[in-house]
C-alpha cells in the first residue's frame, strides 16, 4: 500500500507464562467493540503440537483520539508542558486525518494540554486546549470536553 504509514506504539499482547493453552504463541488477534462499549480481543492461542483455539480478551487503555480535517501534528503534554510530545496525523483517505494520544499511564485526574501545528499552512493554532483524563463512561455518553486553557 503505497502512502502508508505504519507506526508500531508497543506490544499488544504476549502468552500468559506457565499456561499450557498459550505455550507456543499468542496471535493475530482480531478486535471487535461489544455491547457495553469495550473493547475485546479475540487471539489464536496456540498450545503444544500447533493445538490452536480461540481466547477472548478485553483490552483496557486509555486512548485519546483528535479528528482533524486537514494535516495536523497535535503538540501536547500530560505534565503541564514540562515534557511533550508529538503526534502526527494521518489521512483515513475519507476526508479526514486522525491523530492517537496514548495515555495509558496516565492516571485519572491528569490533563492532557495540547495544540495544534497545521503542515499545509505552515502556521501553530495558537491557544492551547485542555482534555481531563477520566474513566470511560459506562453508559457509552462522550468525555466532559473544555475549551481553550479552560480550567
Amino acid at each position: 500500500m503505497i502512502g502508508l504509514k505504519l507506526r508500531r506504539l508497543g506490544l499488544i499482547m504476549e502468552p500468559e507464562p506457565g499456561n499450557p493453552h498459550e505455550i507456543e504463541g499468542t496471535l493475530n488477534p482480531a478486535a471487535a467493540r461489544g455491547p457495553d462499549g469495550h473493547l475485546y480481543l479475540f487471539p489464536r492461542l496456540v498450545a503444544k503440537g500447533n493445538y490452536s483455539r480461540i481466547g477472548v480478551a478485553r483490552v483496557k487503555f486509555k486512548l485519546l483520539r483528535i479528528e482533524t480535517l486537514a494535516p495536523a501534528v497535535i503538540h501536547w503534554s500530560a505534565d503541564d508542558w514540562s515534557t511533550v510530545q508529538d503526534a502526527e496525523s494521518h489521512d483515513t483517505g475519507l476526508g479526514m486525518y486522525l491523530a492517537d494520544l496514548v495515555t495509558n499511564a496516565l492516571p485519572e485526574g491528569k490533563q492532557i494540554k495540547f495544540t495544534f501545528y497545521w503542515p499545509e499552512a505552515g502556521h501553530w493554532e495558537g491557544k492551547n486546549f485542555i482534555i481531563d483524563v477520566g474513566s470511560w463512561p459506562q453508559d457509552g455518553s462522550t468525555a466532559k470536553k473544555r475549551g481553550p486553557d479552560e480550567k
